[in-house]
């Protein structure tokens, strides 16, 4: 009785309060939906309704984009295609 009710708390307070309800829940859906919420927020604060700000990103994006389209093939053969590929693959989803 004295080591059992201790050791079962001790695993509930670890098992569920701090990994169940604290690491998994903040890296799972509760983290993720913040997340995202967070982002949608920030993305929305961004919109203007000027067409102008909107013609600078879509310029700004292409730019950006023609840029590491044309520097591609040069950097792929500089880094022997392992480097740098992974630094492309998130300039291209951002």
């Amino acid at each position: 009785f004295y080591i059992i009710k201790p050791t079962f708390k001790w695993g509930h307070d670890v098992s569920y309060k701090i990994l169940d309800r604290g690491i998994i829940e903040i890296m799972g859906p509760t983290g993720i939906s913040a997340l995202i919420n967070n982002l949608t927020r920030w993305i929305s604060s961004l919109q203007s309704g000027f067409v102008y700000n909107y013609a600078f990103t879509i310029f700004l994006g292409t730019t950006v984009f023609l840029i590491i389209l044309t520097n591609l093939d040069y950097c792929l053969i500089q880094s022997e295609l392992l480097g740098i590929l992974p630094v492309f693959a998130l300039l291209i989803f951002i």
